[in-house]
């Protein structure tokens, strides 16, 4: 009689007419899939003694184990395909919250920021311990630092700096503190915009405000909209423009 020592896993695999071979039945404690485990019991029944036959309970046991697993796979899957469709809700929700911050001022966790015309421009930073001496660095879209200021003592807390004397372009900013013993305090920096788009791919909401684009979930506050930023928020819905999937 052919024993079934292997493992059934609950896995799919090919199953052959007659008596199964090496290479679709796993060795003695090893791994096997639905279908060999199917087919090594059909084939022990076709080649048992007859003088010696399997025993009723023996064969009855095998069937609840097959089934029992089979049942388990089922169950796996089934759970698999509600984590699918709960995460392709959960980007869902985040795409439409993100479409409803379009027109709005959103501070965001980051470094860049973008110069436009000749509005001044600010960049904005929370200074964590008991502040201290400030410096603040501009950076252009290579890397070159293009901007060194000076700032002097500043407080812990927000702080907002004006970065002015730049062309139009794209920039990221480094703030340094350092307290009275020259030790270096924690500085969170922002990016801000008015948002006027909203994408998302590989899972990830992104908001777009001119050329910058950062993840909603980096998203710390959200702001009233300025003026004439709520028409363009409408107008933008309306036509469904600001969301792209990719």
């Amino acid at each position: 009689m052919i024993t079934t020592n292997a493992v059934y896993t609950g896995q799919r695999g090919n199953a052959s007419s007659g008596a199964a071979s090496s290479d679709q039945i796993a060795g003695a404690g090893g791994k096997m899939g639905k279908d060999q485990f199917l087919q090594l019991l059909v084939t022990q029944l076709r080649y048992q003694d007859p003088m010696n036959p399997s025993k009723p309970e023996e064969f009855a046991a095998q069937l609840a184990q097959f089934s029992s697993l089979e049942s388990m796979q089922n169950i796996q899957d089934l759970l698999q395909g509600q984590n699918d469709t709960s995460a392709l809700s959960t980007l869902a929700m985040k795409a439409d919250l993100g479409a409803s911050f379009i027109g709005r001022n959103v501070i965001a966790g980051g470094n860049a920021f973008e110069v436009t015309g000749s509005d001044p421009t600010t960049v904005t930073c929370d200074v964590g311990g008991n502040g201290g001496k400030t410096t603040l660095k501009v950076l252009d879209s290579s890397g070159a630092e293009v901007s060194s200021q000076e700032l002097g003592f500043k407080g812990a807390g927000r702080q907002t700096f004006n970065v002015g004397g730049l062309p139009a372009g794209e920039y990221t900013y480094t703030v340094t503190v350092a307290d009275s013993a020259g030790t270096d305090v924690p500085v969170q920096t922002y990016s801000s915009g008015i948002i006027d788009g909203v994408s998302f791919a590989g899972g990830t909401v992104s908001l777009r405000a001119g050329n910058l684009t950062f993840a909603l979930d980096n998203v710390v506050e959200v702001e009233r909209a300025p003026a004439g930023a709520t028409t363009l928020a409408a107008v933008a819905k309306a036509r469904f423009l600001p969301i792209n999937v990719e």
